[in-house]
């Protein structure tokens, strides 16, 4: 005999970019902003698609007025953080300000970083001048996903 009070293991897999794009306009996929550990765990025992680490972690979390105090290193820790409580979700690491701006190889480090270090799927990043589109660009061609 079983033990009845076992509770039922349910495994995730992760959806990929493809999976979102074929998905558009079909299914709504659920998102959410998330900075631990135990919240990425509860989305993704919940079916979360995808889990976006914002710079606003360093006003939730750290208690911070705004996010000009991100930090490279500060983000990825929250990103490692939630790769440990969400290992079949896609998560987005949100660049924080001044990790981008400065050169297109700049850009291409950081967001290596944030895929590397951070284990995130994808990157974001904030901005619509074409000096951020360059950016976007630049990071694009060395095949890291991002969102803007």
């Amino acid at each position: 005999m079983g033990n009845s009070n076992k509770e039922k293991m349910v495994t995730y897999f992760m959806k990929t970019i493809i999976d979102f794009q074929n998905l558009k306009n079909k299914e709504i996929l659920s998102w959410i902003t998330a900075y631990t550990f135990d919240i990425a765990l509860a989305a993704e025992n919940a079916g979360i698609e995808q889990i976006l680490v914002g710079d606003s972690g360093y006003m939730c979390i750290k208690g911070y007025l705004n996010t000009n105090f991100a930090t490279m290193s500060g983000m990825i820790d929250l990103c490692q953080s939630v790769r440990r409580g969400a290992k079949n979700t896609f998560i987005w690491g949100d660049m924080p300000s001044q990790s981008y701006e400065e050169s297109n190889q700049t850009a291409i480090y950081n967001a290596l970083r944030f895929i590397k270090e951070g284990e995130c799927n994808g990157i974001k990043l904030e901005g619509t001048s074409d000096l951020i589109c360059e950016r976007i660009k630049s990071i694009s061609d060395c095949n890291i996903i991002c969102c803007a």
